[in-house]
C-alpha cells in the first residue's frame, strides 16, 4: 500500500511504494499538498508493481501529469507530434520537399480519423501496413514508397526522442513496382513544333527556356530579367531542388526571343506569380499537359477529382511527354552531337554521369551511323 512521508526539514511530500520484486521504494513527490503527493504514489506504485514497456510507463506518467497539473506531457497524439517534426523539418529542407511531406502526413492523419488525435504510441505496424495498402489503390507504387519514407523518417524521431518504445515503420515494405520500361523520352523536331504552335507569348518562351537552358519547370517559371546578362549571353540560376548555382550559355533562339533590350522583374509573369503564391508547379505542369492535348501528343485528361475514380483522385497514366521532357531532349541532343559528358552535365547540374545517361536516348538511327563506322575485319 503506497503512502506519503515528508521529513521535518522538507516542505515536500516523499512517495513510499512497493515495486514488482517486493523492494520499498521512496521517491520525491516535488508536492506540498498531501492530497496530490498521495495520488502520485499511488500511481507510482501502480507503475512499478509490474513490469511494464516504456510506452505503457509513459501513458500512466502522462496521466498522472494531468490529474496533478492539467496540462499533457509534449505531444503525445500523432497529429500533435506531425505538427512539431513539420516545424523542424521546414527549417532544413527544400520548400517542396517539405510540401511532400505536409501532404504526406495530412493524407495519413486524414486516414486514421479520430485516431490522429489518440497517442502515438497506439499506432502499431499493422496501421503503417494497411495505409500503404490504401494509398497503393489509387496511387504510383513509387510515390507510396515516398510516402512510407516519410512516416519512416516521422516515427525514427519519435524513436529517437523517446516517445515511442518501438518504431511500427520498421519492417514495413515498399510497393512492388512493375518492371516496365520508362515511358519518358525527348521531343522529337515535329512534336516541338507542334507544341510551340499551340503556346501564347509567355508559354512559348517558357517552352524554348526550358528547352535550351535544360532546367526544370520551376526555375523556368522562376526567372527574373536581373539573372539574364544579354551583353555577355548568359543566364545565371541557382537551382530551386538542389541549390547549384549555374552560368548558363543563352542558345541563339533564346536571345533572339530576348531581343536586345533587357526587362525588369520576372521573365514569365504569370508563372511566376503561381510559384510565388503557392511554392509548387502542379498547376503549371496541367496547364502544359493540356498544351500537349491541344498539339495533338496526348489526350485531353481532367484535372479534378471524378466521381468514378478518374481525373486527380486516380492514378496518373505514365506519359513520356511532359514538361521535364525538354530537359531530356537538350540532354540527348548534346549527347548525339559529341558534346562532352562534363560539358552536359554543366548545363543540367547532375552530380554525376548515371544521372546524366539516365537522361540521354540514343535513337536506333544514331546507333546505326555509329555501328556502320566501326573497322571491318
Amino acid at each position: 500500500m503506497a503512502s506519503v512521508w515528508k521529513h521535518p526539514e522538507s516542505k515536500f511530500w516523499t512517495a513510499c511504494f512497493t515495486d514488482a520484486s517486493g523492494r520499498r521504494l521512496k521517491r520525491s513527490t516535488k508536492e506540498t499538498d498531501r492530497r496530490k503527493a498521495q495520488k502520485l504514489a499511488d500511481k507510482l506504485e501502480e507503475a512499478f508493481r509490474k513490469r511494464r514497456t516504456a510506452d505503457q510507463m509513459r501513458r500512466i506518467m502522462a496521466d498522472v501529469c494531468k490529474d496533478l497539473t492539467g496540462e499533457s506531457i509534449g505531444p503525445t497524439s500523432v497529429r500533435a507530434f506531425c505538427d512539431t517534426w513539420l516545424a523542424e523539418k521546414e527549417k532544413t529542407v527544400a520548400p517542396s520537399t517539405f510540401e511532400f511531406y505536409r501532404k504526406s502526413l495530412a493524407k495519413f492523419t486524414e486516414w486514421l480519423g479520430d485516431k490522429a488525435d489518440g497517442d502515438i504510441t497506439n499506432i502499431t505496424r499493422a496501421a503503417i501496413i494497411e495505409f500503404r495498402n490504401h494509398e497503393a489503390k489509387t496511387l504510383h507504387a513509387k510515390t507510396v514508397t515516398h510516402e512510407i519514407k516519410c512516416l519512416r523518417m516521422l516515427f525514427r524521431t519519435a524513436h529517437r526522442d523517446g516517445i515511442v518504445s518501438t518504431d511500427p515503420t520498421a519492417h514495413v515494405e515498399a510497393v512492388r513496382q512493375k518492371s516496365v520500361v520508362s515511358s519518358r523520352r525527348p521531343f522529337t523536331v515535329d512534336e516541338l513544333q507542334a507544341v510551340l504552335g499551340a503556346c501564347d507569348t509567355e508559354w512559348r518562351s517558357m517552352v524554348l527556356f526550358g528547352l535550351y537552358s535544360g532546367q526544370r519547370l520551376g526555375d523556368v517559371a522562376s526567372l527574373e530579367w536581373s539573372q539574364i546578362d544579354l551583353s555577355r549571353g548568359v543566364l545565371r540560376l541557382r537551382q530551386r531542388k538542389t541549390g547549384k548555382a549555374l552560368v548558363l550559355p543563352l542558345a541563339r533562339p533564346l536571345l533572339d526571343l530576348l531581343g536586345t533590350s533587357p526587362g525588369s522583374g520576372p521573365v514569365h509573369p504569370r508563372a511566376h506569380s503561381v510559384v510565388e503564391r503557392t511554392g509548387k508547379t502542379g498547376s503549371l505542369s496541367n496547364q502544359f499537359s493540356d498544351l500537349l492535348a491541344l498539339a495533338g501528343l496526348r489526350a485531353k485528361a481532367s484535372h479534378h477529382k471524378q466521381e468514378d475514380g478518374s481525373g486527380r483522385s486516380g492514378k496518373r497514366a505514365p506519359s513520356g511527354l511532359t514538361y521535364h521532357a525538354l530537359r531530356h531532349t537538350l540532354t540527348t541532343w548534346l549527347e548525339q552531337a559529341g558534346v562532352a559528358r562534363a560539358t552536359n552535365q554543366a548545363f543540367t547540374g547532375h552530380s554525376n554521369d548515371d544521372m546524366t545517361q539516365t537522361y540521354s536516348h540514343v535513337d536506333i538511327a544514331a546507333m546505326r551511323k555509329a555501328v556502320e563506322e566501326l573497322p571491318e575485319l
